[in-house]
């Protein structure tokens, strides 16, 4: 019988370190071992392993066809756990791109957010599989729940101690202000998302509109304002146009929520930290010149409050109005796409222990000859290191990797055993250049 490795790639860790290592915990609890590291890392162990569960975080056209069909020639099983499944326009632009006929031909089990994004690819997808798709919510927005704030009490302590009172100002221009560049973003990007072209320079507009947002704060707000960027930006730009504020601090570092967690308020455009914002009990607002639903993510627009105008949204800091916003009153469409009162975790674990258990009873072992993993895996890496780009020294993927690391994952696993969380010792060995090995010791 195989004994079955739990595989998860990191693209960006920020987003994605802390619930991939309570994952990890919970399947280490089970009998497996799980591996965490870079999407490049990752690609490498797969063929040393055999029988493993690999869990996806996205469908990308040209690459994933590949990634998938690997896995299968190993006797692997793929997981997708969307990372981009709730934030969306109101056609669902995004997750109709990212569910792909593929998805359904090469996944085992498929976990989606909610119930409107469950529906829309059921009612638009002839391919759509049923007995595969299942409504989980997701990890990540699990650990935003009062039970699981121990996880980032380390980072906000030291936080409140270097910066005490300030607003947090989240960009999402990773479009309008890439560290790579524009022609990056329509080469790469071009046939991925709709619209490309608009969301470019609507995102040129949000960031000059930003720059001038605080300049104005800087001058009535009597603590600092910390802006934080996407992890794909250029974050020079803020650097460069703010070096006469002396308040004002651009800072890319470690998960967004302890920073949410200590502001006075959190100002974003339409980004995934207004819903993060409002889950940790913060109402946020959303402030964008250029409102336009067709380009926009709605839900976090929805449940800010939204101000078009700069001075309007100056008179309002000012005033202190922002203490006065609260999240008390429990909102039915957060519910709906995110299915925050759900155990995402224990849903996923479950779901996938029971799909191995079945696959030990029907396994076959197949082999693959090494021409078609050589194959395989040149195909891969031509896609990631070429044509994204995603080679060793590449300033945005060292950006976006930045804190995957032994002592971060070992701080983290020793606040969840302090807080018991975990119940028995899990070790973390490193075993590549950004890949982790979690076990029971």
């Amino acid at each position: 019988m195989p004994n079955y490795k739990v595989v998860f790639p990191i693209e960006t860790t920020a987003r994605e370190l802390v619930y991939k290592l309570v994952l990890s915990t919970k399947f280490c609890e089970l009998g497996y071992d799980c591996y965490i590291g870079s999407k490049r890392d990752v690609n490498e162990l797969l063929p040393t392993i055999n029988t493993f569960v690999y869990f996806d975080k996205g469908y990308l056209k040209g690459t994933s066809e590949q990634l998938f069909e690997l896995v299968k020639q190993l006797n692997g099983i793929t997981i997708s756990l969307d990372e981009e499944g709730g934030v969306d326009t109101r056609e669902f632009t995004t997750i109709d791109i990212r569910f792909q006929k593929e998805v359904f031909d090469y996944c085992d089990l498929i976990f989606i957010w909610g119930t409107p994004q469950y529906n829309f690819l059921k009612h638009s997808k002839p391919y759509f599989d049923q007995k595969k798709v299942i409504i989980s919510g997701h990890p990540r927005f699990e650990l935003l729940k009062k039970k699981y704030r121990f996880l980032y009490e380390y980072p906000l302590n030291n936080i409140k101690n270097k910066y005490d009172k300030y607003i947090l100002i989240c960009s999402n221009a990773g479009f309008g202000n890439n560290i790579r560049g524009e022609e990056f973003i329509m080469k790469n990007y071009q046939g991925r998302v709709r619209y490309l072209e608009k969301f470019v320079q609507d995102q040129q507009k949000r960031l000059a509109d930003i720059v001038s947002l605080v300049k104005k704060i800087s001058e009535i707000y009597d603590g600092k304002i910390i802006i934080r960027p996407h992890p794909e930006e250029n974050s020079e730009i803020y650097n460069k146009e703010l070096a006469n504020y002396p308040k004002v601090h651009t800072i890319y570092e470690g998960s967004v929520v302890p920073w949410i967690l200590g502001a006075d308020t959190v100002i974003h455009a339409d980004c995934t930290t207004g819903i993060e914002s409002y889950m940790l009990g913060k109402k946020p607002i959303s402030f964008m010149t250029n409102y336009n639903e067709d380009t926009c993510c709605f839900l976090p627009v929805e449940i800010s409050k939204l101000f078009t105008e700069e001075k309007s949204l100056v008179k309002y800091i000012e005033t202190q109005k922002y203490k006065e916003l609260n999240t008390e009153k429990k909102n039915e469409t957060i519910e709906s796409y995110f299915s925050f009162s759900v155990d995402s975790t224990e849903i996923i674990v479950t779901k996938v222990a029971e799909l191995i258990n079945s696959q030990h009873k029907n396994f076959k072992h197949t082999k693959c000859s090494l021409n078609k993993l050589t194959n395989h895996l040149r195909r891969i890496a031509y896609y990631m290191y070429r044509e994204l780009g995603m080679s060793k020294n590449n300033p945005l993927v060292e950006n976006k990797l930045k804190g995957l690391d032994k002592d971060s994952i070992k701080t983290l696993l020793d606040s969840m055993k302090n807080a018991h969380l975990i119940d028995h010792k899990i070790r973390v060995s490193k075993v590549g250049n950004k890949l982790f090995k979690i076990s029971i010791k």
